[in-house]
């Protein structure tokens, strides 16, 4: 784990700040969604989120967030987070968000994955 996280550094945050290489628009509010484990890691996205971004964040398991009423809109940023990128929960949660006209981020361990390949960004 430090050796992977060190990598994701040199690669994602060479300077002083966090680089992802790509454009995000501007969002007003932020959802992440994930199953298990990768929910933690969601939880601690959404409070670093918040602390650097001041966006509003909150983290979801996406097997709840498929039978909630959430207000999605163009300005919600999605973050999709899952370590094989295949977690169905996940999954049904982008496609309600790109439903809804949400941008989605994901964060997943196989880029070629359908979370991946159903998400407008990916790291």
């Amino acid at each position: 784990q430090p050796d992977v996280l060190r990598r994701l550094l040199q690669r994602y945050a060479p300077g002083d700040g966090l680089e992802l290489g790509i454009e995000l628009p501007a969002v007003k509010r932020v959802v992440l969604v994930a199953c298990g484990t990768a929910w933690h890691a969601a939880l601690v996205g959404r409070a670093l989120i918040e602390r650097w971004a001041k966006i509003p964040a909150e983290a979801e398991v996406a097997s709840e967030f498929r039978y909630g009423e959430r207000p999605l809109n163009a300005d919600t940023l999605v973050i999709a987070v899952s370590q094989s990128g295949e977690t169905a929960d996940t999954l049904a949660a982008v496609r309600l968000a790109h439903e809804a006209r949400a941008r989605v981020l994901a964060i997943v361990n196989v880029p070629e994955s359908s979370i991946a390949r159903e998400s407008d960004w990916v790291v």
